[in-house]
């Protein structure tokens, strides 16, 4: 479906446009174009973007949705949309565009690793709680140190990692933040407690030897 809404787009009205139209941009978004905090995903910056969110989704939703209820996949996607557009607005410039499935993408490592945290991922061989609490922290850092946003010192470094890594900045941080939040929370609320029914019928017993005594 990404690679239809992209062919199309592009060949219909060109990618650039497609991009302004569909993509999340802060100024259009509070004139009234509320769609773009849903179509946003739907739109990517070139092949080599739409081809390795493809992949990723292909990938890990392959392998979570074995795992999870069919209706909680559909929502896990649709929160780390909303999730990845609000971190984007506020931890972003406002002249800056966002584009692409990211957010589902980061939600779905964040869910699996979550699910499994004992298990090792290739091809970094870390536990799946370390690899979770690695992504977090380096997208927290990396939103935070953004170098258009006016947080000072915080700016500073971040343009010296821009001198240093050119690239570095022109993905959103925050939106991947964003999802992965959600891939997070989705996992632990997931791994709950659940109330069972031998669970109920041991609090009762605990509760009638109270009684007694």
């Amino acid at each position: 479906m990404l690679s239809a809404v992209q062919f199309v787009s592009a060949q219909w009205i060109g990618l650039e446009n497609a991009q302004h139209i569909l993509g999340l941009n802060r100024s259009d978004l509070f004139s009234g174009n509320i769609l773009q905090l849903f179509t946003y995903p739907f739109i990517h910056g070139d092949g080599m973007h739409l081809a390795l969110n493809a992949i990723a989704l292909l990938i890990l939703g392959s392998k979570v949705e074995h795992i999870i209820p069919k209706r909680t996949f559909k929502q896990l996607g649709a929160y780390a949309v909303i999730a990845g557009g609000v971190l984007f607005l506020l931890l972003s410039p406002s002249s800056q565009t966002l584009v692409g499935a990211s957010p589902v993408c980061f939600a779905l490592l964040l869910m699996l690793v979550t699910l499994s945290p004992d298990s090792r991922f290739l091809p970094v061989f870390l536990t799946g709680k370390t690899l979770g609490i690695g992504i977090m922290m380096i997208h927290v850092v990396l939103a935070a140190v953004h170098p258009d946003l006016p947080t000072g010192p915080l700016a500073e470094s971040g343009r010296w990692l821009a001198e240093s890594f050119p690239d570095l900045f022109k993905t959103s941080h925050a939106c991947h933040l964003g999802g992965a939040l959600v891939g997070w929370i989705y996992g632990v609320y997931l791994l709950r407690p659940r109330i069972t029914l031998e669970t109920l019928r041991k609090q009762r017993a605990s509760r009638e030897d109270l009684k007694r005594n």
